[in-house]
């Protein structure tokens, strides 16, 4: 058994499922159980895959949008800048 949970970007739980399946070993030595173990991940992996897959798909897109920054947090201009350029939040003259 295997839980799975998808997260969004603020760790918000978007979906979550519970896996199981099992594979039978064809035998009773160590490697017929490693076989029927790898058997049981493989059609686990597939299921997380296929749900994971479909579960973004329909996931609802939450966009966070930061206001700009105000012009005087902004770096001072450098010093190869045109001697009109605007200075401390100004705007360049009109053309």
């Amino acid at each position: 058994m295997i839980l799975a949970k998808l997260l969004s970007p603020e760790s918000e739980i978007i979906a979550s499922r519970k896996f199981e399946t099992s594979a039978p070993a064809t035998g009773s030595e160590v490697r017929y159980y490693v076989d029927a173990l790898s058997a049981a991940f493989g059609k686990i992996e597939r299921e997380i895959l296929d749900w994971t897959t479909k579960e973004i798909e329909t996931a609802p897109v939450s966009v966070t949008v930061e206001p700009p920054a105000p012009l005087d947090d902004m770096p001072p201009a450098p010093d190869d800048a045109p001697a009109d350029a605007p200075t401390d939040g100004e705007l360049p003259p009109a053309p």
